[in-house]
């Protein structure tokens, strides 16, 4: 693989490593916070996310709060907390694509950028737009429009788990750049993110 090839791979590995761990805090998260909401005398009181400066504590401040009573379901496995780290995934993904990585293969072929094409990244960005434009909620023009990740219906909240995110890594491997007309693949990526994949020793 050329330099950039390698150097998209690791910004994806990384994009996919931080919403893996942070999907995984979340679930801790639910946990600890779970007893607290439940056992609550005062349920309508806010839960305050303290850190930094404050004028009783020079030390701390309070820069969020959730009343407690909504922790579980903000906390769950599908809810908004869980439903905006994906959506931050997808959002990531495609500012990457679009703004760094699209035009240095577009440069490094010597083809225009809009000839860079791949329906893998095509559908990222159809989900973006959801989610910035709409709300997060799939609509027909945007995710309805997918070739290759089909994963919301029209009206669907767009929630993307550990599943969505490793199926992209596995199919990372079919960017084509089409500046002469044939599909030329990024080698190596496929096989890369294979969970069955086992590196040669060197």
């Amino acid at each position: 693989m050329t330099p950039i090839h390698d150097e998209w791979a690791e910004v994806l590995n990384d994009i996919a490593g931080t919403h893996a761990f942070s999907l995984a805090g979340l679930a801790l998260a639910h946990e600890h916070y779970m007893p607290l909401a439940e056992n609550a005398p005062d349920p309508e009181r806010d839960l305050i996310w303290v850190q930094g400066f404050s004028p009783k504590d020079p030390d701390k401040f309070g820069y969020m709060k959730w009343k407690i009573k909504t922790i579980p379901e903000r906390l769950a496995q599908d809810g908004p907390v869980a439903q905006r780290i994906g959506q931050q995934w997808a959002v990531l993904i495609h500012t990457q694509w679009e703004h760094n990585f699209r035009p240095r293969f577009a440069e490094a072929a010597d083809i225009e950028k809009n000839d860079v094409k791949e329906p893998l990244m095509a559908d990222i960005g159809r989900m973006r737009n959801d989610i910035i434009h709409h709300h997060g909620k799939a609509t027909k023009k945007n995710c309805g429009r997918c070739e290759v990740l089909k994963w919301f219906q029209p009206g669907d909240t767009i929630l993307i788990t550990n599943k969505e995110a490793a199926e992209f890594m596995q199919r990372v491997g079919a960017i084509t750049m089409l500046g002469d007309g044939r599909g030329v693949p990024i080698p190596g990526l496929e096989d890369r993110y294979n969970p069955d994949y086992v590196p040669e020793d060197d």
